[in-house]
């Protein structure tokens, strides 16, 4: 299994209460575990408690206007990585409650199936696509220039609709 300093996790952050909840916290404490660099991007405006309590756990913290989506978070935190550091990069978001299991299992299995790029969910509406709570990039892509391409041309829209389409769906078609 690959080593925690060889990965690294972007994370998007929203809360209109303007907390990081419990259930983000246990997340955030079992994706540590695969990782050495934890990039939390937020457009929250956090508590110094949240701020304090998130640099324990060793997050970078990035807070940022509420514009875009998790696809400018991602953009924020990728930018913010040096890519050849790197493995596999994963980005993920508090949009889901968990993981009910070992992570480090299902990173084994999916190891063994040999993927450039995996996520946990697919889906079928507009085009095959992989959904971008969590999405695991490995070297081949990373270094890719489709990669590179894709997140240089992800730009502020508004309509949830339109981020789908052209970033959820294009993020898996593109690749």
């Amino acid at each position: 299994m690959l080593s925690p300093d060889k990965r690294a996790i972007v994370f998007a952050h929203y809360d209109k209460q303007d907390m990081v909840d419990p259930y983000v916290y246990y997340y955030l404490h079992e994706l540590k575990k695969l990782c050495r660099t934890l990039t939390f991007v937020s457009t929250a405006k956090l508590s110094r408690k949240d701020l304090d309590e998130l640099k324990v756990l060793g997050c970078d913290v990035i807070i940022r206007d509420n514009i875009g989506y998790d696809f400018m978070s991602y953009k924020s935190g990728l930018d913010q990585i040096d890519h050849t550091e790197f493995e596999e990069i994963i980005i993920c978001n508090d949009s889901v409650y968990g993981p009910f299991f070992d992570l480090q299992e299902v990173f084994k299995k999916m190891d063994s199936q040999h993927n450039d790029f995996w996520g946990v969910t697919s889906n079928t509406d507009i085009a095959f696509h992989l959904q971008s709570y969590f999405l695991v990039f490995k070297k081949k892509v990373l270094n890719s220039a489709a990669f590179k391409g894709f997140w240089g041309e992800v730009r502020q829209l508004d309509s949830k609709k339109e981020i789908i389409r052209r970033y959820e769906v294009g993020l898996t078609q593109c690749l």
